[in-house]
């Protein structure tokens, strides 16, 4: 098993207090409820994560945003502008904000709950969000 890496605040901690301080400072500021909403704001920074190629980043900021109550169709559209604005690694890396799901599958920027009919289609699916009907597709076998 290899060693747990040093989150960067750590690092500073021990190599620049006074930066960290200071960033602390600032993002202890702009992190909260203003005119955007502190969801809004963490939405914000999974789509600068995913934009900027740091998957475990965009992992984590989703389980915070959830916290905060988005919802799995604010975090796919989030994905989706990530998408429209970095392209297909946008999008790859964006992805990671289901990470944490157990069940369920990407698509089209909104998980969806799969439930398979009989005879090898697949039955309609849901959003987890809302229980609404969202596409259906049907596989020949």
């Amino acid at each position: 098993m290899q060693p747990q890496q040093r989150t960067w605040q750590a690092l500073l901690e021990q190599g620049a207090p006074e930066l960290l301080k200071d960033v602390t400072r600032i993002r202890e500021s702009l992190m909260t409820d203003g005119a955007l909403s502190l969801k809004v704001k963490t939405l914000m920074t999974m789509l600068c994560d995913a934009l900027l190629a740091h998957s475990d980043g965009v992992a984590n900021i989703a389980k915070r945003a959830r916290a905060l109550g988005a919802s799995e169709a604010e975090v796919g559209e989030t994905v989706a502008v990530a998408f429209l604005m970095g392209g297909l690694p946008a999008l790859v890396t964006g992805a990671n904000a289901f990470r944490a799901l157990i069940r369920g599958f990407f698509w089209g920027g909104v998980v969806r709950e799969q439930r398979t009919g009989s005879g090898g289609s697949w039955g309609d699916e849901r959003d987890h969000v809302g229980g609404q009907k969202a596409l259906s597709v049907r596989l020949s076998t």
